[in-house]
């Protein structure tokens, strides 16, 4: 197998359909994106992992892993985003969430060629996953302001007595992504968390991390508190 980049929409004819044209798996990732991807996972202290593409055997890319020392730094860089995004209006928050969703169509073509090699994936399958991610970002910006704002209730003493109830976010949020919808799991979760003022930790399977480091580089631009760290069994132990 070339290890070349080919145009998931301009790709070769399908053996035994001459002359016609398909979608298909790009064969690789370019050399810039996996740049990016990898630049993603910072301060990964452990041996790193292979990331193989399940439809072809190929080595996509040298995962560097977090040890739990290196996740215990991870979750203190959280912790210290997640005190000032607090502070955020909830409004704002929202906005945020609204340009992430923009986001992630700008760089639609890039997220469905990580999804579709990491995970195996038809073009239209990873492209269901794309779409499941982007309408939760929907769902949860359209929601959002009515689920975390102050609610009044009926005192014990009617008419002496009143009761506010104040949503208040609970700090730093881990999020476990499986392998089978790396992308659209990550997002469903994640947004929830962030828009309610909180920081999250993506922990990704080892197989599929890229997939979740494909969105990140969406969340710093637009001002979110997001963070991955790939890394075994070990990496996360002793977190509360």
């Amino acid at each position: 197998m070339p290890d070349t980049h080919v145009d998931a929409h301009q790709v070769p004819p399908h053996a035994g359909a001459q002359g016609t044209r398909t979608r298909s798996c790009p064969w690789t990732l370019r050399g810039r994106l996996l740049a990016d991807l990898l630049a993603e996972v910072v301060d990964a202290d452990g041996a790193p992992t292979r990331v193989i593409a399940p439809a072809t055997g190929t080595v996509l890319a040298t995962l560097p892993q977090y040890t739990e020392a290196g996740t215990r730094r991870a979750f203190d860089r959280a912790r210290r985003a997640q005190q000032q995004w607090a502070k955020v209006p909830v409004s704002e928050r929202v906005r945020v969430a609204r340009r992430f969703s923009k986001l992630l169509c700008r760089h639609r073509r890039d997220l469905l060629d990580v999804v579709q090699l990491e995970t195996g994936k038809a073009r239209l399958d990873a492209a269901f996953e794309m779409g499941e991610a982007v309408m939760s970002t929907a769902q949860h910006a359209r929601t959002a302001a009515g689920l975390l704002d102050r609610r009044r209730h009926r005192g014990m003493l009617r008419g002496l007595s009143a009761v506010q109830e104040i949503r208040h976010p609970k700090g730093v949020v881990s999020v476990i992504i499986p392998w089978n919808f790396p992308l659209a799991l990550a997002v469903c979760d994640a947004l929830p968390a962030l828009i309610a003022g909180n920081a999250v930790i993506l922990k990704p399977d080892n197989q599929t991390a890229l997939s979740g480091a494909a969105a990140e580089p969406t969340a710093p631009r637009s001002g979110a508190a997001l963070l991955g760290v790939p890394g075994g069994a070990r990496s996360g132990r002793g977190h509360r």
